[in-house]
């Protein structure tokens, strides 16, 4: 855990590069699913601190009953919400000249998704603690810092056909081969950091 939490912190200092580690990697679907549960279970926790602040006026529902619906909401429906949206999307790339394949445009959003968690977990704070534009504007800067992040990843594994990025010092494997990219396997040419040609 101590790895994945050094990974995220180095998603806000050198993003591109985080998202090139998981890549080499070439993770399996059920660490992807790991990284959309932990997503939306630290999605959940950052909810708390505001159920409690309002279920402690007379008359709100108590604590006890509204936790279970938002922690089934949370880790039953928003995981597949987010398997939708990863779908939309790699369509959607196709339908412009994409040629990524479904595992890397899930590994995109919930990449995505998990390294933005830490300002989650801020905004759920600031959501109590301070007034209500605070964390407004808070949680607008998220969303673009999401959608800005999430569109790097997908772009990277639709429609970037070779990279100038090397991970830790070593080539990382280029794109997996197969029906679903239908191209031959290549090689990565630079190291990270380093403009193409």
């Amino acid at each position: 855990m101590s790895s994945l939490t050094s990974e995220i912190l180095t998603a806000y200092r050198h993003p591109r590069l985080s998202f090139e580690r998981q890549l080499a990697k070439n993770i399996g679907d059920d660490r992807i699913l790991f990284f959309g549960m932990l997503a939306c279970f630290l999605a959940f926790v950052a909810r708390m601190p505001s159920l409690f602040r309002d279920s402690i006026p007379s008359g709100s529902p108590p604590l006890h009953a509204v936790v279970p619906i938002h922690f089934a909401v949370s880790l039953l429906m928003a995981p597949l919400l987010l398997y939708s949206v990863a779908a939309a999307s790699h369509v959607l790339a196709r339908a412009f000249g994409g040629w990524g394949n479904w595992r890397d445009a899930r590994l995109a959003l919930f990449w995505a998704v998990l390294a933005m968690s830490p300002l989650v977990l801020v905004a759920g704070i600031v959501e109590v603690a301070f007034k209500p534009w605070v964390s407004g504007a808070l949680l607008v800067l998220i969303a673009v810092l999401f959608f800005s992040y999430w569109m790097h990843c997908l772009i990277r594994v639709e429609f970037i056909e070779r990279s100038a990025y090397m991970v830790d010092g070593q080539e990382a494997p280029g794109p997996r081969t197969g029906s679903d990219r239908g191209r031959s396997t290549y090689v990565r040419q630079a190291s990270f950091g380093k403009p193409d040609g």
